[in-house]
Parts: C-alpha cells; sequence; structure tokens
C-alpha cells in the first residue's frame, strides 16, 4: 500500500506542474487599445530619425516588417517602385492576435495634412485562404492639417495622373473608414509591378463588419501617420489570414506582411493542454514510483 506520503508529493508534483503551464499560458502583454499611441506594442514613434519598432516581450506577434526609421529623406528619395521619399514612405506593419482579435499598426512618414499636397493614402488588402478582404482607409484630400479620424468617418478614393502620382483630385466614397469588405473591386497603384491598394467606392463587395479603427495624421508626431485597427477573427468567416498589404494610394512604396504563424490557440486552449501534461506527468512520476518499490521489495 502507498504511504500518505507518497500520495502527497505526486499530488504536488501534479499541481506545480499545473501551476507552470497555468502561468505560461496567461504570461503574455497586456491589452491593445486603439488609440493611435503604439506604446502598446512596445513602439516608439518619434521624429527626426527617432522610432523604434521592437514589440513588446510577450506580445503575439504573427508578422511585422520593418522597413526603415529615416525620416529625413525629403521627396526625391528612391523607395520603388516610385520616388516619393519620406512623404511616401510606409516605414512599419504589424499584426498581433490577442483575445480572439486581430490588431494591425501601420507607421508611415506620409504627410498628416493627408492629401494636402495630393499625397494619398491607400487601403488596406488581406489575402486569405478564401478570397480578399479590403479595409477602407478614408480620410480624404484634407485641407490642412487634420486631426484623427476614426471608424464611420467618410471614405476616400484618389485619382492618378498620367505618371502614376495622386493629382489630388478625390471623392467621398460608399465605405466608410474602417469598413471591411469582402471581394472588392481594387484599383492598382501607378507603378508596375501593380499592386491592389484601393477599394473602388461603386464595387466595394460584400459588407463585413467595421473595425475598431483611428487614423491619427498629426495627432501623435508631426512626421508620420499612423493607423491602428482591429477586428474580430471571425470576421475572415474560418477562412486564414495569409497576408497583410499596404501601400499609399499611388504604391510609391509598399510593405507586405505574411501571417504564418497565425493559428496561435488561446490562453483556454494552452491551459487546458498544459493540465493534460501535468496529469501525463503525474501519471509518469506513478508509474516510476512503482517500479522503483517493486524493484526494491524483490531486492529484499
Amino acid at each position: 500500500m502507498r504511504s500518505i506520503s507518497g500520495w502527497v508529493a505526486v499530488t504536488a508534483r501534479l499541481f506545480i506542474a499545473l501551476g507552470f503551464f497555468l502561468w505560461a499560458a496567461g504570461a503574455q502583454a497586456g491589452p491593445i487599445s486603439i488609440d493611435g499611441s503604439l506604446s502598446d506594442w512596445g513602439f516608439f514613434v518619434g521624429d527626426n530619425n527617432t522610432s523604434t519598432f521592437t514589440p513588446a516581450k510577450g506580445l503575439n506577434v504573427v508578422g511585422i516588417a520593418v522597413q526603415d526609421t529615416n525620416d529625413s529623406w525629403g521627396t526625391s528619395k528612391f523607395l520603388g517602385p516610385g520616388r516619393g521619399g519620406q512623404d511616401f514612405d510606409v516605414e512599419l506593419l504589424a499584426a498581433v492576435v490577442q483575445g480572439g482579435n486581430l490588431y494591425v499598426a501601420m507607421v508611415s512618414g506620409q504627410r498628416p495634412d493627408n492629401g494636402f499636397t495630393a499625397y494619398g493614402p491607400g487601403d488596406f488588402v488581406f489575402n486569405t485562404s478564401g478570397g480578399i478582404y479590403g479595409l477602407e482607409v478614408g480620410g480624404g484630400k484634407g485641407g490642412g492639417s487634420g486631426t484623427a479620424i476614426t471608424e464611420g468617418a467618410a471614405g476616400s478614393i484618389y485619382s492618378l495622373d498620367s505618371q502614376g502620382f495622386v493629382n489630388g483630385e478625390w471623392d467621398t466614397t460608399t465605405p466608410k473608414a474602417g469598413s471591411v469588405w469582402f471581394n472588392p473591386t481594387l484599383l492598382n497603384g501607378g507603378f508596375a509591378p501593380a499592386l491592389p491598394v484601393q477599394i473602388l467606392n461603386t464595387a466595394p463587395g460584400t459588407f463585413v463588419t467595421m473595425a475598431d479603427y483611428i487614423f491619427t495624421r498629426n495627432s501623435v508626431t508631426k512626421q508620420h501617420s499612423i493607423i491602428e485597427f482591429s477586428l474580430p477573427l471571425t470576421a475572415f468567416d474560418g477562412n486564414i489570414v495569409k497576408s497583410i498589404s499596404y501601400a499609399p494610394a499611388c504604391d510609391n512604396n509598399h510593405l507586405i506582411i505574411n501571417l504564418e504563424h497565425y493559428a496561435i490557440p488561446e490562453p483556454t486552449t494552452l491551459a487546458l493542454g498544459g493540465i493534460g501534461l501535468a496529469i501525463v506527468t503525474a501519471t509518469g512520476v506513478r508509474r516510476r514510483r512503482a517500479v522503483r518499490d517493486r524493484t526494491t521489495v524483490a531486492r529484499r
């Protein structure tokens, strides 16, 4: 018969293992707020080349691309596929899965007056296993330095001149800022290779949902625009998001992230897995103890 002390030891190991896995499941960064400040991502967006884009420890980053933190290129730097320098520069694109939601952050050197001198933002494009989704950025041409805009504000669509640059003309579109659409008709930028960058206002596709959304323009820094939004993973109707892309309307510069680690289990799933492993560990302990006890008896 097993002694009471033996069962206590086994039980203690079980709870130690269980506690460890529950702790590991809950060890993650704090919740992200959609406010245009990316400090909860671990990012610092600063002027004059001071930005840093290192994710916070424990943040469940499923995709990130950093092009640069150079804020002094003017308008003549060749970015590829076109020129435009800091005014078109897409510096950061990142995605996080947290609490059943997909969070996306973009930092651009695009002028924060948002089109006052013909620099127009494009829209976000999600390539999934079941089709294309798009998120309308909106904002319009502005008319000077603008404050942050949020979901429900007017959308915008920009036309390009013969050289592929936004010529400053725009129209308020049916899609509202922050709206998500399935299989929209997408307009390409003006440079080769062409990248879809704008949702066509007359054929936006099927409306899916409104994201929790903010486009800061000049409300955080004077040299950057920041877009931050979140939407539930259920918005993709079970489809796996393969990549996310963003570019200004002319596509002078763009970033694409591949979400290779998209299928991340939720903390409750991890906790259940920890319980199972803890039980397996305890079972192994009991088996090893039984073998040792039998060996001891045999030697006697």
